[in-house]
């Protein structure tokens, strides 16, 4: 049987192993936008405030990258999955890409 990769990111998205890894790739590259202006900084800056929070949006497109939903491993019956197996640079190269997509959400600066 060939796992759906819909199924996979669908499942995916209740995983906390992989949201953990999702939102430590988020604070990786949030860093490095500090000295910036603009809504990536602002994003970068509302996600270092609370690292544990981890936006819908960005959840979302990182786990519908079909190189990462092939990377995840669906059990038999469909009910759980191992995201061990989802490289970090790729985790980290989905959120660079989703980032301005994601920032366009934050238009003000969080800090005031």
């Amino acid at each position: 049987m060939s796992t759906s990769l819909f199924l996979a990111a669908a499942r995916a998205m209740d995983d906390f192993a992989i949201k953990q890894r999702i939102r430590a790739a988020v604070a990786f590259h949030a860093q490095t936008l500090l000295s910036d202006n603009g809504n990536q900084t602002n994003y970068a800056i509302a996600a270092l405030l609370d690292p544990q929070t981890l936006d819908a949006t960005m959840m979302a497109l990182v786990l519908v990258d079909e190189g990462i939903a092939k990377a995840i491993q669906v059990s038999p019956d469909g009910q759980s999955v191992d995201t061990s197996s989802v490289p970090d640079d790729l985790i980290l190269a989905r959120v660079r890409t989703a980032w301005p997509l994601v920032a366009s959400k934050y238009p003000t600066n969080p800090l005031g």
